[in-house]
């Protein structure tokens, strides 16, 4: 998990255009960005096992 601000983060988008495997990268003004700004949680998910007997041990995600 990422602890510190960062205003502009940019993905680095490389794109095969005409299906030849000869990839290209996009301009720095065309990559997309994102904003990565802390804040309160807005949703808890628990992640589990979807098959496990009734004295199976496991482990709980969140």
């Amino acid at each position: 998990m990422q602890t510190f601000v960062e205003h502009a983060y940019q993905f680095r988008v490389h794109v095969d255009a005409f299906s030849t495997y000869d990839y290209t990268v996009l301009p720095d003004e065309k990559q997309p960005t994102l904003q990565l700004i802390p804040g309160p949680a807005t949703v808890h998910r628990a992640v589990l096992p979807s098959l496990r007997d009734v004295k199976d041990t496991f482990a709980l995600g969140l």
